[in-house]
């Protein structure tokens, strides 16, 4: 696969960012499975082990990792707000909430429906929430 697909999202018991694949149970309930490695345990002292850690988030929360980063190597996830950088002229600046826009069927910032190329940076991710994605 050439791309990357992860997902974010806020864990409930303590409240931080958790990154990996996605699963949601029949009842709603939403994890995050962080694909970790570790060296070795009692019974493999030694060896590089693969872990799978679960952990359960605020479905609000949950963006989807949209294949590029800012301007300063971070991840950019649906969700976050961020804002454009005009070169030219730091009046035309524009902040908006990155989402999947139908129309374009494309990443989108905001209402101005800019597509996500370069000279963005991520100024909140605690955006991330139904309430800004939906506009309310």
């Amino acid at each position: 696969m050439d791309r990357e697909i992860k997902f974010r999202g806020k864990r409930l018991d303590n409240g931080e960012w958790v990154e990996g694949g996605i699963y949601q149970t029949r009842d709603g309930r939403v994890f995050i499975i962080e694909d970790t490695w570790t060296e070795g345990d009692p019974i493999h002292p030694g060896e590089i082990i693969r872990m799978f850690d679960g952990h359960e988030v605020d479905p609000a929360t949950v963006g989807q990792f949209i294949g590029r980063q800012d301007g300063h190597g971070q991840d950019m996830y649906e969700g976050d707000k961020a804002i454009w950088i005009a070169k030219a002229n730091a009046e035309l600046n524009y902040e908006g909430v990155i989402s999947w826009d139908e129309k374009s069927l494309g990443w989108s910032h905001g209402d101005c429906g800019m597509d996500i190329y370069d000279n963005y940076k991520i100024i909140d991710e605690t955006e991330v929430s139904r309430g800004a994605k939906d506009g309310e």
